[in-house]
């Protein structure tokens, strides 16, 4: 008799287990439905992906704060801004670099010079020609014959404005070390200190890794955009009374760039590349020490990196 039982009893089961899923899937779709639908119209007014907007408040001010008729900038998920490719009113080639189109692969009978450096290298306000690489470049082949054998010296402008020491490796190691260089040029010194941001390189990068890494394939929903505006809509609301609130950060602190900089030289020395590190200029009537007293710790630690790696410096106060 109890078997009869035991047979209700495991079918009554079944019959609760295919109700309860049976409503589970209902109450899904009655989420999924709208969103779908709210997603398909999206599409169909064309709403733009996040991909084609610019990822964050800093880059939007810094572009604005640069140039008001136009940008200099794109966004970069990794490097979290750099020159737009092709923008020919700043004379920058495809590869991002401030000179005529550059191939990848070093030309015969040249000796390749790569400048890494912020807007003093880039040549902020100036015409392209009259950026220091640029004239490096003439001053080396007209002046002083070429490099040695009669190579002629190519000297490439990877400036980009704002750059600090962690973006400088960062795109030096993914795309600029394949430039095959003899010769890098760093100079990277006075971003690095910066607080105007709030927050430091380091913590920015690992968010946008979650944004555009793992979370990467979201970028095409467009649902996922609309929450993306609506964050940046709130942040440039409330940007003032934030930026008051939270304690502004240093985007690369000295002991951070002491390594940036060792690791450049590394990297450059691997693909057989000799290196100099140069440490900017700053107002003469204000050297960086009295200027601003923090500056003095990037100087003590680019001076550390320097003698670690065995890298002269060029100390253009002193030229």
């Amino acid at each position: 008799e109890g078997r009869p039982a035991v047979r209700g009893s495991r079918t009554g089961d079944g019959r609760g287990f295919a109700r309860a899923a049976v409503r589970a899937l209902a109450i899904a779709l009655l989420v999924i439905a709208p969103l779908a639908l709210f997603e398909l119209v999206l599409h169909l007014v064309d709403y733009p992906p996040a991909r084609d907007r610019q990822f964050s408040l800093l880059v939007r001010k810094l572009d604005a704060a640069l140039d008001e008729s136009g940008r200099l900038l794109k966004e970069s998920p990794v490097y979290f801004w750099e020159n737009i490719p092709g923008n020919a009113a700043e004379h920058v080639e495809s590869h991002g670099l401030r000179n005529d189109e550059v191939a990848i692969r070093k030309p015969p009978g040249t000796y390749r010079i790569l400048m890494l450096g912020d807007s003093i290298t880039y040549g902020m306000f100036v015409p392209w020609d009259e950026a220091f690489p640029a004239l490096v470049d003439r001053a080396l082949n007209e002046a002083a014959g070429g490099a040695p054998g009669g190579r002629r010296v190519e000297v490439l402008n990877a400036g980009v404005i704002g750059y600090s020491s962690f973006q400088g490796l960062m795109i030096f190691r993914d795309r600029y070390a394949a430039f095959a260089p003899d010769l890098v040029v760093v100079s990277y010194y006075q971003n690095d200190e910066d607080t105007d941001f709030s927050i430091a390189d380091a913590d920015l990068f690992a968010r946008n890794r979650y944004l555009y890494g793992p979370a990467g394939r979201y970028r095409g929903v467009r649902l996922h955009t609309l929450m993306m505006d609506a964050w940046y809509r709130v942040s440039d609301r409330f940007a003032p009374h934030l930026e008051r609130a939270i304690p502004k950060k240093t985007r690369v602190p000295p002991v951070e760039y002491e390594k940036n900089l060792g690791e450049i030289a590394r990297l450059a020395r691997t693909g057989g590349a000799g290196v100099v590190f140069v440490r900017q200029p700053y107002n003469k009537a204000f050297p960086a020490e009295k200027w601003n007293p923090r500056m003095e710790q990037y100087t003590e630690s680019l001076a550390r990196a320097a003698a670690a790696n065995r890298v002269p410096v060029v100390v253009v106060d002193e030229l």
